[in-house]
């Protein structure tokens, strides 16, 4: 995980799924939503399948690989080349603008998986929390 805050294992694997889950819905509605301002096709299908590639890399990694930084930067290298290829076939587009498109998407989603983990953890220690008092 990109924040890793060592609860039990358990949790870890938890909180991983719920991020990942979160951050996949979130972000097909950020790129149908950047799509239409690109004035590209702006269907939930396109969107769907570009982050479902996305989706299954990054749950792969965080639950293979939590926290290890050599294989973040794969996972962001792994995404950024597949994500090309996969934007370039479904929206019909050059390189060039397959590139800039899955770049930008990817950063947003990197900026929403930061936010959401930090969220889901708190979440999650405050369960704990509550637990060990009762």
């Amino acid at each position: 995980m990109l924040l890793q805050f060592n609860l039990s294992p358990p949790w870890d694997l938890v909180a991983a799924i719920i991020t990942q889950v979160l951050v996949f819905i979130l972000n097909v509605a950020v790129m149908k939503w950047y799509a239409g301002r690109k004035k590209w096709k702006d269907d939930w299908g396109s969107a769907i399948i570009v982050n479902a590639l996305w989706f299954v890399i990054n749950l792969i990694i965080e639950l293979l690989f939590t926290g290890d930084l050599l294989w973040i930067v794969l996972g962001w290298i792994i995404n950024i080349i597949l994500g090309i290829i996969v934007v370039m076939k479904v929206y019909d587009k050059r390189f060039g603008e397959s590139f800039w498109f899955a770049l930008v998407v990817l950063i947003i989603r990197f900026i929403l998986t930061l936010i959401l983990a930090f969220l889901i953890l708190i979440l999650i220690v405050f369960i704990l929390v509550g637990l060990a008092i009762i």
